[in-house]
Protein backbone atom coordinates (compact mmCIF):
# COMPACT_ATOMS: atom_id res chain seq x y z
CA UNK A 1 0.00 0.00 0.00
CA UNK A 2 2.78 2.35 0.61
CA UNK A 3 4.38 2.09 -3.08
CA UNK A 4 0.83 2.93 -4.47
CA UNK A 5 0.49 5.81 -2.40
CA UNK A 6 3.59 6.95 -3.41
CA UNK A 7 2.54 6.38 -6.66
CA UNK A 8 0.06 9.43 -5.97
CA UNK A 9 2.83 11.18 -4.80
CA UNK A 10 2.18 11.04 -1.28
CA UNK A 11 5.44 12.11 0.89
CA UNK A 12 8.00 9.56 1.89
CA UNK A 13 8.35 11.06 5.01
CA UNK A 14 4.47 11.34 5.59
CA UNK A 15 4.29 7.39 5.08
CA UNK A 16 7.19 6.72 7.21
CA UNK A 17 5.83 8.78 10.35
CA UNK A 18 2.50 6.74 9.87
CA UNK A 19 3.72 3.20 9.72
CA UNK A 20 5.89 4.44 12.99
CA UNK A 21 3.13 6.05 14.47
CA UNK A 22 0.90 3.08 13.88
CA UNK A 23 3.29 0.54 15.82
CA UNK A 24 4.12 2.97 18.37
CA UNK A 25 1.03 4.95 19.35
CA UNK A 26 -1.61 3.31 21.51
CA UNK A 27 -4.85 3.21 20.18
CA UNK A 28 -8.26 1.15 19.53
CA UNK A 29 -8.71 -0.90 16.33
CA UNK A 30 -11.35 0.63 14.12
CA UNK A 31 -14.25 -1.08 13.90
CA UNK A 32 -15.14 -2.60 10.13
CA UNK A 33 -16.98 -0.04 9.22
CA UNK A 34 -15.78 3.10 10.47
CA UNK A 35 -13.01 2.64 7.86
CA UNK A 36 -11.78 5.78 5.36
CA UNK A 37 -10.18 6.51 2.33
CA UNK A 38 -7.19 9.60 2.63
CA UNK A 39 -8.26 13.02 2.59
CA UNK A 40 -8.55 14.12 -0.88
CA UNK A 41 -9.25 17.93 -2.74
CA UNK A 42 -10.15 16.52 -6.20
CA UNK A 43 -13.73 15.18 -6.24
CA UNK A 44 -13.93 13.91 -10.26
CA UNK A 45 -15.38 10.46 -10.11
CA UNK A 46 -11.90 9.57 -12.67
CA UNK A 47 -9.63 10.70 -9.67
CA UNK A 48 -11.57 8.35 -7.99
CA UNK A 49 -12.19 5.84 -10.87
CA UNK A 50 -7.83 5.98 -11.07
CA UNK A 51 -6.39 6.00 -7.73
CA UNK A 52 -8.64 5.38 -4.96
CA UNK A 53 -10.49 2.83 -6.30
CA UNK A 54 -7.28 0.64 -6.83
CA UNK A 55 -6.07 1.48 -3.88
CA UNK A 56 -9.17 -0.22 -1.79
CA UNK A 57 -8.60 -2.90 -4.12
CA UNK A 58 -5.30 -3.82 -2.79
CA UNK A 59 -6.54 -3.49 0.78
CA UNK A 60 -9.22 -5.82 -0.03
CA UNK A 61 -6.85 -8.34 -1.87
CA UNK A 62 -4.34 -8.27 1.22
CA UNK A 63 -6.62 -8.80 3.74
CA UNK A 64 -9.49 -10.59 4.32
CA UNK A 65 -11.27 -8.74 6.43
CA UNK A 66 -11.36 -5.68 4.05
CA UNK A 67 -13.38 -7.93 1.74
CA UNK A 68 -17.01 -6.92 2.57
CA UNK A 69 -15.94 -3.50 3.53
CA UNK A 70 -17.52 -0.19 2.38
CA UNK A 71 -14.63 2.76 1.78
CA UNK A 72 -16.97 6.01 1.82
CA UNK A 73 -15.30 8.88 0.02
CA UNK A 74 -14.17 11.55 2.32
CA UNK A 75 -13.30 14.82 0.90
CA UNK A 76 -12.13 18.26 2.12
CA UNK A 77 -12.53 21.47 1.14
CA UNK A 78 -9.85 22.67 -0.72
CA UNK A 79 -7.97 25.94 0.93
CA UNK A 80 -9.14 28.89 -0.32
CA UNK A 81 -7.05 31.73 -1.87
CA UNK A 82 -7.64 34.14 1.22
CA UNK A 83 -6.65 31.76 3.60
CA UNK A 84 -3.59 31.24 1.90
CA UNK A 85 -3.29 34.34 1.64
CA UNK A 86 -3.40 34.91 5.27
CA UNK A 87 -1.91 31.79 6.75
CA UNK A 88 1.56 32.49 7.97
CA UNK A 89 3.39 30.40 11.09
CA UNK A 90 4.98 34.69 12.09
CA UNK A 91 2.80 37.90 13.29
CA UNK A 92 4.16 40.96 11.04
CA UNK A 93 3.02 44.58 11.37
CA UNK A 94 3.18 47.45 9.25
CA UNK A 95 5.18 50.64 10.10
CA UNK A 96 5.94 54.38 8.85
CA UNK A 97 9.56 54.24 8.00
CA UNK A 98 9.90 57.48 10.17
CA UNK A 99 12.17 59.35 7.28
CA UNK A 100 12.08 63.15 8.00
CA UNK A 101 11.75 62.92 3.89
CA UNK A 102 8.79 61.32 3.22
CA UNK A 103 5.71 62.95 2.79
CA UNK A 104 3.62 59.15 3.41
CA UNK A 105 4.32 58.91 6.88
CA UNK A 106 1.79 61.28 8.13
CA UNK A 107 -0.77 59.19 5.75
CA UNK A 108 0.29 55.51 6.54
CA UNK A 109 -1.84 53.90 8.91
CA UNK A 110 0.57 51.15 11.11
CA UNK A 111 -1.22 47.96 12.51
CA UNK A 112 0.03 44.70 13.80
CA UNK A 113 -1.27 41.43 12.07
CA UNK A 114 -4.46 42.57 10.44
CA UNK A 115 -6.27 45.41 9.30
CA UNK A 116 -10.08 44.71 8.67
CA UNK A 117 -11.67 46.68 5.26
CA UNK A 118 -15.26 46.28 4.30
CA UNK A 119 -16.30 44.13 7.43
CA UNK A 120 -13.33 41.83 6.25
CA UNK A 121 -10.03 41.53 8.57
CA UNK A 122 -6.40 40.77 6.35
CA UNK A 123 -3.91 39.31 7.81
CA UNK A 124 -0.47 41.21 6.68
CA UNK A 125 2.00 38.47 5.52
CA UNK A 126 5.24 40.28 5.55
CA UNK A 127 6.59 43.31 7.01
CA UNK A 128 5.81 46.32 5.63
CA UNK A 129 6.79 50.33 5.91
CA UNK A 130 6.06 53.34 3.27
CA UNK A 131 9.14 52.33 1.23
CA UNK A 132 7.88 48.62 0.62
CA UNK A 133 7.71 47.41 -3.16
CA UNK A 134 5.75 44.82 -4.87
CA UNK A 135 2.94 45.46 -2.53
CA UNK A 136 -1.07 45.65 -2.58
CA UNK A 137 -2.74 49.05 -0.91
CA UNK A 138 -5.51 50.73 0.10
CA UNK A 139 -6.37 54.45 0.13
CA UNK A 140 -9.62 55.39 2.29
CA UNK A 141 -11.16 58.45 2.09
CA UNK A 142 -10.71 60.59 5.41
CA UNK A 143 -14.63 61.74 5.21
CA UNK A 144 -16.44 58.37 4.23
CA UNK A 145 -15.94 54.85 4.27
CA UNK A 146 -15.23 54.81 0.58
CA UNK A 147 -11.96 53.34 -0.16
CA UNK A 148 -9.99 52.28 -3.30
CA UNK A 149 -7.18 49.11 -4.19
CA UNK A 150 -4.18 50.15 -5.64
CA UNK A 151 -0.88 48.08 -6.70
CA UNK A 152 3.02 49.19 -7.27
CA UNK A 153 5.74 48.01 -7.81
CA UNK A 154 7.76 50.28 -6.66
CA UNK A 155 8.09 51.49 -3.34
CA UNK A 156 5.01 52.78 -1.99
CA UNK A 157 6.10 56.17 -0.95
CA UNK A 158 6.84 57.08 -4.38
CA UNK A 159 3.43 55.83 -5.76
CA UNK A 160 1.74 57.73 -3.33
CA UNK A 161 3.71 60.71 -4.46
CA UNK A 162 1.89 60.05 -8.26
CA UNK A 163 -1.58 60.12 -6.28
CA UNK A 164 -0.53 63.10 -4.78
CA UNK A 165 0.13 64.69 -8.39
CA UNK A 166 -2.80 63.67 -9.16
CA UNK A 167 -5.06 65.23 -6.50
CA UNK A 168 -3.61 68.80 -7.86
CA UNK A 169 -4.96 68.37 -11.33
CA UNK A 170 -8.24 70.26 -11.47
CA UNK A 171 -11.83 68.21 -10.82
CA UNK A 172 -12.78 68.94 -14.43
CA UNK A 173 -9.66 67.74 -15.64
CA UNK A 174 -9.82 64.10 -13.76
CA UNK A 175 -9.89 60.44 -14.96
CA UNK A 176 -9.74 58.70 -12.52
CA UNK A 177 -12.45 58.21 -9.54
CA UNK A 178 -10.32 58.32 -6.43
CA UNK A 179 -9.05 61.13 -6.88
CA UNK A 180 -12.20 62.91 -7.97
CA UNK A 181 -13.74 61.85 -4.94
CA UNK A 182 -11.19 63.22 -2.80
CA UNK A 183 -10.97 66.33 -3.91
CA UNK A 184 -14.69 66.62 -3.41
CA UNK A 185 -15.49 64.56 -0.59
CA UNK A 186 -12.22 65.10 1.83
CA UNK A 187 -10.52 68.24 0.49
CA UNK A 188 -7.88 65.74 -0.58
CA UNK A 189 -7.13 64.41 2.43
CA UNK A 190 -6.76 60.36 2.51
CA UNK A 191 -5.17 57.53 4.79
CA UNK A 192 -2.94 54.56 3.09
CA UNK A 193 -2.23 51.01 4.39
CA UNK A 194 0.02 48.63 2.95
CA UNK A 195 -2.27 44.92 2.86
CA UNK A 196 -0.15 42.32 1.39
CA UNK A 197 3.20 41.98 -0.02
CA UNK A 198 4.43 39.80 -2.59
CA UNK A 199 7.05 37.38 -2.40
CA UNK A 200 8.32 37.06 -5.81
CA UNK A 201 8.55 40.22 -7.46
CA UNK A 202 6.88 39.65 -10.59
CA UNK A 203 4.63 42.15 -12.24
CA UNK A 204 1.95 39.69 -13.39
CA UNK A 205 1.72 38.36 -9.87
CA UNK A 206 0.76 41.75 -8.59
CA UNK A 207 -1.30 42.45 -10.88
CA UNK A 208 -3.74 38.58 -10.51
CA UNK A 209 -3.16 39.53 -6.69
CA UNK A 210 -4.27 43.18 -7.03
CA UNK A 211 -7.93 41.89 -9.17
CA UNK A 212 -7.87 39.31 -6.08
CA UNK A 213 -8.00 41.68 -3.46
CA UNK A 214 -10.64 44.28 -5.87
CA UNK A 215 -12.88 41.40 -6.28
CA UNK A 216 -12.62 40.24 -2.58
CA UNK A 217 -12.98 43.62 -0.75
CA UNK A 218 -15.48 45.37 -3.61
CA UNK A 219 -14.06 48.83 -3.54
CA UNK A 220 -16.23 51.78 -4.75
CA UNK A 221 -13.46 53.84 -6.01
CA UNK A 222 -11.83 51.51 -8.39
CA UNK A 223 -13.28 52.81 -11.91
CA UNK A 224 -12.38 55.59 -14.81
CA UNK A 225 -14.50 58.76 -15.92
Amino acid sequence: MSNFLLKLCYPRSLLDYAMKKSFVSPHALPSPNSLIIPYITNIKSSFYLNNIKPLTNILSHQNPQFLNVRFPLVLRKPVSLLSFLNSSPHTFSTQKCLSKTCLTCPNFIEYKIQIVINQIPIIINRPCSCKSSFVIYSIFCSNCSSFYIGKSESPLHIRVNLHRHHLKIPPTEQTLQVTKHLQSCSNSNFSIAIIHQLMEKKPFLLQQTENYFIQLLKPNLNSYF
